[in-house]
């Protein structure tokens, strides 16, 4: 607008001077022109000053758009910021939303808590009342068998307290013959993740011994053991009353059904004898000298073995009710050997029988004389009654096992089936068949031999073969239990 205006003002000057010129004198247009010079150097002025103050409007509208694009980056960075401090804002939100259902759980999971310990609390004291005052003994075991743990039972059954007790070996209170049974038990236990039991004796200075039943198992960590051990004294008192009661039965079942086989033998013998008598009797005038030797001759027989089988009864009887006298001494076997033999010689010329006597003269044994002599005369003669005319009987010896003199009685006799093997010890069977001339046999003879050997703490066996002859082996002590 002020450049269109300056225009107008020059066009009307140009006109005024264009009328002095012709109007007045040229002075007048000399100071028209400077007057216009003048203005116009003013218009310059003031054109420059537009230049230039359109330039700082041009500079001021650059630095208002610079501002504003500026100030658009920050309304943009502010916007942005609120919605990422919206954000955070909703998410802190939801962590306090979060931390307060936490907090709900955490107060609920504490009263949880609160109850299972106050629950366990008393679980463990009833546990530790039930552990204290349980009928079965417990206790913590370590892999020497050192107690470290035990309850009020448990050091009640052994008659201590319990601080008596820790840190003991429970092996201590183990009878010495139950104490490899009780070890056997610890090593199970470690070695196997299973439960392990066994019965064993405890012994006590004054009392009598207590029967207990264990049962353990190894712990978690492999370093103790858990046992329990309750008293089966009563029960294994019963239990032998029991047994000794069925063995009392049958015992006398088995010396009824014994002695009904040994009257049928003594009634077989005496009626044999009163038989020769009666014919004696009443028809001795009738009879040859040689027909009343001959029946004097079955007399002695039948008055022999009727001695014998009495005699053999009486030892039997006495060894039963532990009557019979026993002497054990050291000595040496072949005298013995000799005289037993001697009074079996009769019996086995008459049958043409040799007996071999191959015992060494140096070997001794630790034995009752009158028991050892009574043995060898029974098997002897047994062994004569089985064989055949013309036979064999050897008695042989060597040293045996164990500090003992293991003695054979060997014929080639008639032998013995597998059965009459097994029913040879037995009282309830009849085992007494007749010999190869039909002498009489009771059985009782070697049932004695069995009672003596054993009562010596030795041992009786046989082999045999039906048809081949039998050895008689039997085994005792060669020297007093203090020097074995």
């Amino acid at each position: 607008m002020k450049i269109t205006h300056n225009k107008s003002e020059s066009e009307s000057l140009r006109q005024k001077a264009e009328e002095l010129l012709k109007r007045k004198s040229e002075d007048k247009i000399l100071e028209l022109i400077e007057e216009l010079a003048f203005q116009n150097e003013e218009k310059e002025k003031r054109a420059e000053e537009l230049v230039i103050a359109n330039k700082e409007l041009a500079f001021q509208n650059e630095e208002k758009t610079k501002r504003a694009d500026e100030l658009s980056d920050v309304m943009a960075n502010a916007l942005k910021l609120i919605h990422e401090l919206d954000a955070v804002k909703n998410e802190r939100e939801i962590q306090n939303e979060a931390l307060m259902l936490h907090q709900v759980e955490l107060e609920m999971q504490n009263k949880e808590l609160s109850f299972a310990k106050e629950k366990t609390e008393t679980d463990a004291k009833k546990y530790a009342e039930l552990y204290d005052f349980a009928p079965s003994g417990y206790f913590t075991l370590s892999k020497d068998g050192t107690i470290t743990e035990v309850n009020f039972s448990g050091a009640t059954m052994l008659g201590k307290d319990r601080s008596q007790l820790k840190d003991n070996r429970f092996g201590f209170f183990v009878s010495n013959d139950t104490l490899p049974i009780f070890n056997l038990f610890l090593d199970k236990v470690f070695s196997s993740k299973a439960n392990v039991s066994c019965d064993v004796t405890l012994s006590f200075r004054e009392n009598l011994p207590m029967y207990v039943h264990f049962t353990g198992v190894v712990s978690e960590n492999g370093e103790q053991c858990l046992v329990s051990m309750v008293d089966i004294t009563t029960s294994m008192h019963l239990k032998a009353l029991h047994e000794s009661k069925e063995n009392l039965q049958k015992v006398n079942a088995e010396k009824d059904k014994f002695f009904s086989i040994i009257a049928h033998d003594l009634r077989g013998h005496f009626n044999g004898f009163l038989g020769l008598t009666r014919i004696l009797a009443e028809d001795l005038d009738t009879l040859t000298m040689r027909e009343v030797q001959k029946m004097a001759e079955n007399m002695q027989k039948s008055a022999t073995n009727l001695y014998t089988l009495l005699e053999n009864l009486l030892e039997w009887s006495q060894m039963q009710r532990g009557i019979s006298t026993f002497e054990p001494e050291s000595f040496l076997i072949v005298p013995i050997i000799s005289k037993s033999i001697n009074l079996v010689m009769d019996s086995a010329n008459k049958k043409e029988i040799e007996i071999c006597n191959n015992i060494p003269v140096d070997l001794e044994i630790f034995a009752d004389k009158l028991m050892f002599a009574l043995i060898i005369r029974n098997l002897t003669t047994n062994a004569v009654k089985f064989t055949r005319k013309g036979g064999n009987v050897t008695l042989a010896a060597k040293p045996g096992p164990g500090h003992s003199v293991e003695i054979s009685i060997r014929d080639t006799g008639i032998g013995m089936n597998p059965q009459m093997v097994d029913d040879l010890f037995r009282l309830d069977v009849q085992t007494n068949r007749k010999g190869t001339e039909n002498e009489p046999s009771s059985g009782l003879g070697l049932l004695l031999c069995k009672e003596f050997i054993e009562k010596h703490g030795g041992k009786l066996w046989v082999e045999s073969e039906e048809g081949k002859g039998s050895i008689f082996y039997f085994a005792l002590p060669s020297a007093p239990p203090r020097n074995r």
